[in-house]
C-alpha cells in the first residue's frame, strides 16, 4: 500500500475485513514509502481507520483481486503433491536464465527434492517465443508429475511498492501449506544446493531438523563460483550444464552472505528474500556449510581462482544422461558467452 499521501497519518487500527487487526510488516521508505501489511489469506478488504485528532478518516481497500490471483494458480497445478516431502520454488525473469530452468529441475530431482514451482515472471508470449525448448520440457508428460511453469508477471517496485521476489517468496509459502510438503527450498535458478556428503540425500540433510518444532526453516551459505579465465573454451555442441563447467571458486571457501532458506511453511508468516523475516513459531537454524549443505552460486560473470570439481565429479554423468532424455535445446551455444569479465559484477 502507498502511503506518500497517508504518511501523517501516525494512529490509526488497520483491520483485515473490518475487525482482525492486520499485522504491520513493514514501515520504511526503501524503494517508496510503503506501508506493508498482512491479512488472512481469505480477507477479503483491509479497512485503515484513523485516530489522529486533526485528521478523522476510514480507508477500504479491495483484496479480492488477490483472491482471485490464488484461484488461477491453484487451478495452474495439475499434480497432487501430497506425498511429496520437499518442494523447491524459483522465478525466471529474463531469456538469459531460461535454459537453465531444465538442469535446475533435474538436479534438485537428484538429491532428493519432489515438487518443483516455476514462475515465469514474463509475459507468457514472450517466454514461449524466447524457450520454445525449455517449454517443450514443461509438457512432457513425466515433467508435468513434478514441475510446473506459473505465469506470474509481478510488474516490479517501480510499479507496485513491493519487492517482487518477496510476493513470489511468500507465494511459495503458501503453495507449500495447501499442497501438504514438509519444506520448501526458496532459491535461484542458478543457485544449487551442494550437499557436502554427496551420498546423501537433502532428506538424509534435514531429518535432523524435521521434528524440532523450533526449528522454522534452515538456512544455506553462499558460495561464488565461475570460470577459470576471461576466455573459457567450452563444446559448445554439448547442452549447458553449470555444475560441469563452473569448477573454480575463490580462495578460501568461505561462505558468503546472502543465504537462501529451506523453510516449514507451516512455521512461517513471511518471508524477505535471504531470511525468514515472521516465524509463527521456531527460529532459522544454520547448515553447516563444510558438513552438511551449502548452495553453490553460479555467477556467469566471474572469474575465480581454485578448482573445485568435487559436485562435478559426483553428479555430472548422471545429470547429463537425464537431461539428454528430456530437454533438447534448439541452439545450446547460446548460454556460454565467448568471452566474460574478469571480476565478479
Amino acid at each position: 500500500m502507498k502511503d506518500s499521501e497517508h504518511i501523517h497519518f501516525k494512529n490509526g487500527d488497520y483491520l483485515c475485513d473490518g475487525n482482525s487487526p492486520a499485522r504491520v510488516l513493514r514501515h520504511g521508505q526503501k524503494f517508496l514509502n510503503q506501508l506493508k501489511l498482512y491479512c488472512p489469506r481469505n480477507a477479503t478488504q483491509l479497512v485503515f481507520d484513523t485516530k489522529d485528532a486533526a485528521v478523522r478518516q476510514k480507508l477500504t481497500f479491495d483484496l479480492k483481486p488477490y483472491l482471485a490471483c490464488d484461484r488461477l494458480q491453484q487451478a495452474l497445478m495439475p499434480f497432487n503433491s501430497k506425498q511429496a516431502k520437499i518442494a523447491a520454488c524459483t522465478q525466471v525473469k529474463y531469456p538469459s536464465s531460461y535454459d537453465l530452468v531444465p538442469q535446475w529441475i533435474e538436479y534438485h530431482r537428484m538429491i532428493g527434492i519432489d515438487t518443483f514451482w516455476i514462475y515465469i515472471n514474463d509475459d507468457m508470449k514472450t517466454y514461449e517465443a524466447e524457450a520454445p525448448d525449455v517449454m517443450d520440457y514443461f509438457q512432457r508428460r513425466d515433467v508435468q508429475q513434478y514441475a510446473s511453469a506459473l505465469p506470474y508477471g509481478w510488474p516490479g517496485e517501480n510499479v507496485e511498492p513491493f519487492f517482487f521476489q518477496r510476493v513470489l517468496l511468500n507465494e511459495c509459502i503458501e503453495n507449500g501449506l495447501r499442497n501438504n510438503v514438509t519444506w520448501v527450498l526458496l532459491s535461484d535458478v542458478d543457485e544449487f544446493v551442494n550437499i557436502v556428503d554427496h551420498n546423501k540425500s537433502l532428506k538424509d540433510v534435514v531429518k535432523v531438523y524435521e521434528p524440532d518444532d523450533n526449528v522454522a526453516g534452515v538456512s544455506l551459505s553462499n558460495t561464488l563460483y565461475g570460470f577459470k579465465d576471461t576466455h573459457p573454451a567450452f563444446d559448445r555442441s554439448k547442452p549447458p550444464v553449470l555444475v560441469r563447467d563452473f569448477v573454480y571458486r575463490d580462495e578460501p571457501n568461505a561462505p558468503q552472505h546472502r543465504s537462501k532458506v529451506l523453510v516449514k511453511p507451516d512455521h512461517v508468516q513471511y518471508m524477505v528474500a535471504h531470511k525468514i523475516s515472521i516465524a509463527t513459531h521456531g527460529h532459522e537454524a544454520y547448515l553447516d556449510p563444510f558438513r552438511e549443505a551449502r548452495q553453490n552460486h553460479y555467477q556467469r560473470a566471474c572469474v575465480r581462482s581454485t578448482l573445485d570439481s568435487e559436485l562435478a565429479n559426483s553428479i555430472t554423468d548422471r545429470l547429463e544422461e537425464r537431461l539428454n532424455q528430456v530437454y533438447h535445446p534448439r541452439d545450446p551455444a547460446r548460454f556460454y558467452p565467448t568471452e566474460i569479465n574478469d571480476h565478479c559484477k
